[in-house]
């Protein structure tokens, strides 16, 4: 399967196994589409949001929850608590078009076997997103107990990871 440019290389890999039962077009309905494109955002935002602290202090510029502080002028919390509320949006989106899949599959007459293959893939990226909270809740990459006073690590993130320039 080609690699999407839209989608999280997880996505892909949660569909290496099932490349030979997806037919072509299966990715490109609006169900699926919608459901990729939460589950992309999604992760994205959770990694924004729990990282927001560690790159406020190593100078990372490319955070929702900085960016919006910075050009709104609210405090970090609230900043948060709005890339979180995008959160639940693109939570409840992926909920819908998960739910919308089956329908759309049976419009499109879509064979058993490749329904359920489409079937599985969402339902893949459903779990993999539904897992992005607690993995980043319990992950110590997003501590900030490893940085040196001048906002380099100690340990955890590799340092061409924390350039702005590289």
């Amino acid at each position: 399967m080609p690699r999407s440019t839209s989608s999280p290389w997880l996505h892909d890999l949660a569909a290496l196994d099932l490349h030979p039962l997806l037919p072509a077009g299966s990715l490109a309905g609006p169900a699926m589409r919608a459901l990729r494109r939460a589950a992309s955002l999604h992760s994205g935002l959770v990694n924004d949001l729990y990282s927001a602290d560690r790159e406020a202090l190593t100078g990372y510029p490319s955070n929702a929850v900085l960016i919006i502080e910075q050009s709104t002028g609210c405090t970090r919390q609230e900043a948060a608590d709005a890339v979180n509320g995008m959160i639940t949006t693109l939570a409840h989106d992926l909920s819908t078009a998960l739910a919308a899949l089956p329908a759309e599959l049976t419009a499109l007459a879509t064979p058993p076997h490749a329904r359920a293959a489409v079937l599985l893939h969402a339902e893949r990226i459903a779990t993999c997103t539904r897992g992005q909270i607690t993995w980043h809740a319990s992950s110590p990459r997003y501590a900030t107990d490893d940085l040196t006073a001048d906002g380099r690590p100690t340990h955890g993130y590799p340092e061409d990871l924390l350039s702005s320039t590289g």
